[in-house]
């Protein structure tokens, strides 16, 4: 008896470890707690994280080709040093007879590069006619940055319902464990009271062995829930970045849950117009389209004004003396590139078909997701519905068949499987309602509105 009491307090210690130390939440319910957990996790999951980045490199990329419709502005110096070269010698005496020039005159020797020289200016070039190439390149970026958001936005929506799953699972498998912990309460009283009717002679050597078995397996089942409890709520805390043995807080009873009013078409028109993947890749060709016009614009001429002005000198002197300035209008027609022109805008295209063949697949898959979504979630209500039956069938079942036994009117054999049709009850009750509210998250997944994000 000593040795039943102390298995019994540790299977107590457990349950304490696991489920005292929860919160109390007064007034949530279980799906409000896993959205809650859910809303934590798109901020601190580390994976999602770094999707984000692509955000922000989409977003520098857009600030780039902006940029380039911009007129650029630099400042250089140049300092140069030279020895040597050629000379331009231009001697008078050459052209003039001695009669008209009785000296002679010494020859005036020009170096072609002076020995010192500097130059220092500042340079604009202002981009002002491309055929359009600049403005359809910073459409495209635009497009593009805007597709990298609907796909971060995607994954936050599969996170969403990934986490609200964990979450059901981790209370499932709590419910489990105090169900659990509960049957080895009774099934050690039960043992307590078989062992007390063989000492007095009324009950043989098989029905104690029998009950012992009984309480050996409870005993195991306990073990196997509290461990299970443990797994389920480290990869919940894993997600949101909690401690792996962060408490789950105190829920109200979810004995009712919502119906499923929502029909099949209806699903799929809301999906149709909700899923980031399908606007990630609408923007994902709009990017595309401005990048065949992009590649088309190189057809045609560019015009481009550069304008500078500085100072050049033997010396450093910054007036007016030294000082010279500069204006172009420089026109280029790239006529002929050997076929290299032709071969990026077919590249474009090229890009722009294949996005629409996954834009339609994209809208299949979706659909199909949405229907095995919807008919998983009418699926799991109707077997949520029947446990519920099954259960208070149970009950009443080994409610009945305990006072029989206490009676002397029920064997051994009729209580265990009394209560071994109770623990099925219990279980399929407790796994098909929280598979029940999995399907329910599933199901806002596949319509693009497990998440919406933040209010802007």
């Amino acid at each position: 008896m000593h040795c039943l009491d102390r298995t019994a307090a540790a299977f107590l210690l457990i349950a304490v470890l696991l489920l005292g130390g929860a919160l109390s939440v007064t007034g949530q319910t279980v799906t409000e707690v896993a959205a809650s957990y859910a809303d934590r996790a798109i901020d601190h999951y580390p994976a999602l994280q770094a999707d984000r980045q692509e955000i922000a490199i989409a977003h520098a990329k857009r600030r780039e080709a902006f940029g380039a419709m911009l007129p650029e502005v630099s400042a250089g110096s140049r300092y140069t040093r030279s020895t040597g070269g050629r000379e331009i010698r231009f001697d008078v005496n050459d052209f003039l007879p001695a009669s008209v020039i009785p000296v002679d005159v010494p020859a005036t020797v020009i170096p072609f590069l002076r020995e010192t020289e500097q130059e220092t200016k500042l340079s604009v070039v202002q981009p002002i006619y491309t055929g359009g190439g600049l403005f359809n390149q910073y459409r495209a970026s635009k497009a593009a940055e805007e597709a990298s958001r609907s796909s971060v936005r995607g994954k936050e929506n599969d996170l969403h319902a990934a986490v609200r799953n964990a979450c059901y699972n981790a209370y499932a498998a709590r419910e489990l464990l105090t169900m659990r912990t509960q049957q080895v309460k009774q099934v050690r009283e039960q043992l307590r009271t078989v062992r007390e009717k063989h000492a007095a002679s009324l009950l043989p050597v098989s029905e104690l062995k029998r009950a012992e078995a009984a309480y050996a397996s409870a005993e195991a089942d306990s073990i196997a829930a509290s461990a299970q409890a443990q797994v389920a709520l480290a990869a919940l805390n894993r997600m949101t970045g909690d401690e792996w043995d962060y408490a789950l807080p105190e829920v109200e009873d979810g004995s009712t849950l919502p119906p499923l009013t929502l029909t099949l078409e209806e699903a799929k028109e809301t999906a149709a117009g909700n899923r980031p993947e399908l606007r990630s890749l609408g923007m994902a060709l709009q990017s595309v389209e401005s990048s065949v016009k992009a590649s088309r614009s190189s057809y045609l001429p560019n015009l481009v004004f550069a304008g500078e002005y500085g100072f050049q000198g033997e010396e450093y002197n910054f007036d007016g003396d030294a000082d010279y300035s500069m204006a172009s209008l420089v026109l280029n027609w790239n006529l002929f590139e050997g076929g290299r022109r032709s071969a990026r805008v077919q590249q474009a295209k090229l890009a722009e078909r294949q996005l629409e063949y996954r834009q339609v697949d994209a809208q299949d898959n979706i659909a199909l997701d949405v229907t095995a979504a919807w008919l998983t979630a009418h699926s799991k209500q109707g077997s949520w519905v029947a446990a519920k039956r099954g259960l208070d069938a149970a009950k009443e079942g080994y409610r009945i068949t305990n006072e029989l036994f206490a009676e002397g009117m029920a064997n051994q054999l009729q209580i265990l499987d009394a209560r071994a049709a109770l623990s099925g009850a219990q279980t399929a009750e407790i796994t098909s309602r929280y598979a029940y509210l999995g399907a329910l998250a599933d199901l806002e997944r596949s319509m693009g509105l497990a998440y919406l994000g933040e209010k802007e």
